[in-house]
């Protein structure tokens, strides 16, 4: 049986809080995931990063090691800094009011059942079996990443007070500055955690919106590999820019998933045969097979949300040859929870391996204000509150 021995009292952190300043609140009618708080410019704001090794000792004990922090010189870019590590697991969360993680269990066990899919075979360094027991076991797995998220997390409020959660804020404070929390699980024990500012990419104007189809689908879609950072990097240069905002992957002209994001489709329901009063009810969603992408915590709860308003799920690859059909689509992650397409085109780079199934030039503008879309978007934020597991002692909570 594992055990695992938690870090001694003098590897803990004593938090500090900070004082600050009043922000202004800030609304928006828009519906979908901008940036919900008022917050200093993102390259103001410096990234932490923490990280741990996790040990085997002779009776086969997982331990923690010590925790290192690095508050100065770390990269905004969670993708680069995913990459210095040797080859793991890897996920991308979300803070909810500060001190509480969206779904941190729901990350552990993604994590740990991502690394016992990995092909470790040509693995250059012997990766210890009661480490990897414990990593690939997801309540020991978050009983190990824990405290390393703990540290990271105060850490970074430390090093930008500005950015810190007031200390006597409360769980109805919509002001609050959320982070994005990346961590690694490598397949040589480590466990490291990256805090930066949460900034949806791409435009924040919900109506502008823009998605390209470039790209296959990653090769082993249950497995969150870190491999999978660097073979995408080509793609992910085309939303440098700015002006896109996901790249759709597809194979034989349909859609399996963005490349950080899950896809969806908003078509009308076949088995209404009349005008519903309800007007979501004129409408079921498409996504595809759970079993051909990688199931995000945010595509979990579109699924909950659809069945509480009684609106069919449709696990069906959306088709681009029938994208006149497509009353709305969206994309969905950590960062943008619910994120409307206003328009999707294709690459040209691509284009080739779709002349089969689309004309030259094709493109489709899509309503980013679907009634559906709109009650799906809703639901998930209400989802959030409830969803998420503190992993940060703070003067407050959403209790």
């Amino acid at each position: 049986m594992l055990r695992v021995l938690s870090p001694s009292p003098s590897q803990s952190l004593s938090i500090c809080f900070f004082a600050l300043s009043a922000r202004a609140a800030h609304s928006s009618g828009l519906r979908c995931l901008q940036r919900s708080t008022i917050m200093p410019t993102d390259h103001n704001v410096s990234p932490v990063a923490a990280t741990s090794q996790v040990i085997a000792d002779s009776d086969g004990v997982a331990h923690l090691g010590s925790i290192d922090v690095q508050t100065h010189g770390v990269t905004h870019d969670s993708n680069a800094w995913i990459l210095t590590f040797p080859r793991g697991a890897y996920t991308g969360a979300r803070t909810v009011h500060a001190s509480h993680l969206l779904e941190f269990s729901a990350h552990c066990s993604r994590t740990a059942s991502s690394l016992s899919k990995l092909d470790v075979s040509g693995e250059a360094t012997p990766i210890d079996k009661h480490v990897y027991a414990a990593l690939t076991n997801s309540s020991v797995l978050a009983a190990l990443m824990r405290p390393v998220l703990s540290r990271a997390l105060s850490s970074f409020f430390k090093a930008n007070p500005s950015f810190a959660p007031l200390s006597n804020a409360t769980s109805s404070q919509s002001t609050l500055n959320e982070t994005k929390v990346t961590w690694v699980a490598s397949l040589d024990g480590t466990l490291a955690v990256h805090c930066s500012p949460l900034s949806p990419p791409g435009p924040r104007d919900c109506d502008a919106t823009r998605a390209i189809v470039a790209g296959e689908p990653r090769g082993n879609a249950q497995a969150k590999d870190s491999k999978w950072v660097a073979d995408r990097k080509p793609l992910a240069q085309l939303m440098a820019d700015g002006s896109i905002n996901e790249v759709l992957l597809s194979h034989n002209g349909v859609v399996f998933e963005g490349l950080s994001s899950n896809f969806f489709t908003i078509v009308p329901n076949p088995t209404i045969s009349s005008k519903s009063d309800v007007l979501i009810h004129q409408y079921q969603v498409q996504t595809a097979p759970l079993t051909d992408v990688l199931t995000g915590t945010i595509l979990r709860l579109v699924i909950q949300v659809c069945e509480e308003l009684g609106v069919p799920v449709q696990y069906q690859h959306p088709r681009l040859d029938q994208a006149a059909e497509w009353k709305a689509a969206f994309v969905t992650s950590t960062s943008r929870l619910v994120c409307p397409l206003s328009r999707i085109d294709v690459d040209e780079a691509s284009s080739r391996d779709l002349d089969h199934y689309l004309p030259a030039g094709w493109s489709i503008t899509l309503d980013p204000r679907n009634s559906l879309l709109l009650a799906i978007s809703d639901g998930v934020r209400r989802k959030l509150t409830e969803r998420a597991e503190k992993v940060l002692e703070l003067d407050w909570a959403m209790e």
